[in-house]
């Protein structure tokens, strides 16, 4: 039977690239063969960035051979070796880090080790120059000690760009080629693959002096114990009192009273925006409820990150595509960053000729109950998606900063397993979110020149943000 519009029942026919079950034959070749080609593509992109984090691996191999022949040359003759571990038995190597534990390096330097895991250190006498403290940031959401000898620190180096191949010259097997986005003005450039994954290296930003504006870093130490242990003034001034018999002027301490810690956090405060506090009014059952919001200002915030020297060779300006010589062809492959996808690609085709799109990823972490005063509150953490994985998710320069606290609603006994209170509840994180956001939307800024801003490349640009991602659960989405 073969009139028009019948089909034959020859019963269910089912994908091999995706396994989805179709009754009758009807769009099943077309299906099949589209997703055959979709899975193909996928396994090509998958196959390529495997390619390169081998190739990353090989290289950090490489650099740590020659760190630990460097450092046996280094070696002083005659320099004398403990027969200890570098760690006492059930003891771990964290330790090491604690900030108020270099004194105790210092005089015990065998009880070192690297912190890199780079190199072997067992049996050896380490200085405590040598021990690979990452550096600390006063306020990215995740930090670590800061090395403790300024004067030794030294700024990162730039991440330099690769080398292209010469134009016209043909491309070999698993060369790179690197399309940015036309409005960027850009031409398009050919690596090849040694280059291109060398250039993907981890980098990890350091700062001379992470402590500043306070004195030293024993002040910032001594501070950051205060407010984390929440001592009130007498308790400070009866530690002073101790602190003045014990250390006899040893240490370069420069405090002498609470006031002088209250006034050095009040300094540090004044180096970023603070925060604000607001209130949202949301109508439930009739009644009108107000709950407090504290966020700052994001704009700002925004802006002193764009305008930090350290952090501008780490910035992604422009959307990019990637592709790869197969020896006949360009295929296109994706890296694991927000800048090489199709979304931030259309972005930019609609932004204003000269513009620079700017990606926003925030995220509000339910797993962190904060408390300012008789409020409680989860944290809004925000962070830009055109810096490099490594530096928007590192616990120093670049990383995540609390923008705003969304307010604990509860579930008071009787509103509790309702609807009506998870869709109030709701509206009241849609409102907190709108304050916290605000200053980055584009009726806060000139729509016709964008957010003008002088990067740390002494560059100017002009920016047009967009929400690039946004992670919550269901009463925030």
């Amino acid at each position: 039977m073969g009139g028009r519009g019948h089909h034959k029942k020859d019963g269910p026919r089912t994908c091999r690239s995706c396994d989805k079950v179709f009754d009758t034959a009807r769009g099943f070749p077309q299906h099949e063969k589209a997703c055959s080609k979709a899975k193909a593509l996928a396994e090509q992109s998958q196959k390529a960035y495997l390619e390169i984090q081998q190739e990353q691996s090989g290289q950090e191999g490489r650099k740590r051979k020659k760190r630990r022949l460097r450092r046996s040359l280094d070696e002083p003759a005659g320099m004398q070796h403990s027969t200890a571990p570098p760690f006492a038995e059930g003891s771990s190597g964290e330790n090491l880090h604690d900030p108020l534990d270099y004194a105790d390096h210092q005089a015990s330097p065998s009880g070192g080790a690297d912190a890199a895991g780079t190199g072997s250190t067992r049996g050896k006498a380490i200085p405590n120059a040598q021990l690979n403290v990452r550096s600390n940031n006063l306020f990215s959401s995740a930090a670590s000690p800061p090395p403790h000898n300024s004067a030794e620190s030294t700024a990162p180096t730039p991440r330099r760009e690769p080398e292209p191949l010469p134009a016209g010259q043909s491309p070999n097997i698993n060369d790179v080629k690197v399309e940015y986005h036309p409005q960027s003005g850009r031409e398009s450039c050919t690596y090849s693959f040694y280059n291109y994954a060398n250039d993907q290296q981890s980098v990890v930003l350091e700062e001379g002096d992470p402590w500043k504006p306070f004195s030293s870093r024993d002040d910032y130490e001594f501070a950051n114990i205060v407010l984390q242990a929440g001592m009130k003034q007498e308790q400070v001034d009866c530690l002073f009192d101790i602190i003045r018999r014990k250390c006899k002027n040893e240490s370069d301490l420069t405090f002498g009273s609470y006031k002088d810690v209250e006034a050095a956090w009040n300094q540090a405060g004044s180096q970023y925006p603070g925060f604000k506090k607001d209130e949202v009014t949301v109508e439930y059952l009739k009644t009108d409820l107000t709950y407090e919001v504290l966020y700052r200002d994001t704009q700002e915030l925004v802006k002193l990150m764009l305008e930090d020297p350290k952090l501008s060779p780490h910035f992604k300006w422009d959307a990019r595509r990637t592709y790869k010589w197969d020896g006949q062809q360009w295929e296109q492959f994706w890296e694991p960053e927000p800048t090489s996808g199709s979304y931030m690609w259309d972005v930019q085709s609609q932004t204003p000729e000269g513009g620079t799109p700017l990606g926003i990823y925030l995220y509000a972490d339910k797993n962190k109950l904060s408390s300012f005063g008789t409020q409680k509150g989860y944290p809004v953490i925000m962070r830009i998606t055109n810096l490099d994985a490594d530096v928007r998710h590192g616990p120093g320069l670049g990383g995540g900063h609390v923008v705003g606290f969304l307010p604990d609603v509860g579930d008071p006994a009787e509103h509790s397993g309702k609807t009506s209170w998870a869709n109030h509840k709701r509206a009241v994180w849609h409102a907190a979110m709108e304050k916290i956001i605000k200053p980055l939307l584009p009726e806060d800024y000139d729509v016709d020149c964008g957010m003008t801003v002088k990067c740390g490349d002494h560059k100017t640009r002009c920016f047009y943000t967009f929400m690039n991602i946004f992670a919550g659960d269901y009463e925030e989405q």
